[in-house]
Order: structure tokens, then C-alpha cells, then sequence
């Protein structure tokens, strides 16, 4: 997987395969960032169990397995 963060855009790519691309440059921050790996909580990862509860869609024990992060910044010409 790879994110391509530009001043107007922010492409997504699974297996070098363009997933997603985000254009709204009114929300694209433009200030120094940091990289965070975790388990996201969110509505991707809950599934609806009942009227009002939602339930994680992992199981105890399931582990996330990062073989590499690999950082750079692009050089303008």
C-alpha cells in the first residue's frame, strides 16, 4: 500500500493500483504531519449488532503484522 500526499491531492494505491484520490484542497492539511500505525476505530471496522451497538470486526488475539514503513519526501524541480 502506498499514500501519495501532493499540495492538491492525496492518491491511495494497494499493489501499486490507484484505490483513491482526495482532491479538496481546502482540506488537505498543509503543515508538518506525523506517521501513526494502530488499529482504527471506526465505522470500517465496527459492525452494527444491534438498534444502537456496534461490535468490533476483529477477534481477540488478531495482530497487525507491518513488515516495513518506508518514508520519503519528493524532490521539486
Amino acid at each position: 500500500s502506498c499514500c501519495e500526499w501532493l499540495p492538491d491531492s492525496i492518491i491511495w494505491y494497494v499493489d501499486g493500483v490507484k484505490v483513491n484520490e482526495f482532491t479538496d484542497y481546502e482540506n488537505i492539511p498543509h503543515h508538518e504531519m506525523k506517521l501513526k500505525l494502530n488499529y482504527a476505530i471506526n465505522n470500517y471496522a465496527m459492525r452494527k449488532v444491534g438498534k444502537n451497538r456496534y461490535w468490533p470486526n476483529w477477534f481477540a488475539g488478531d495482530v497487525m503484522i507491518v513488515n516495513y514503513i518506508k518514508v520519503y519526501q519528493l524532490q521539486n524541480d
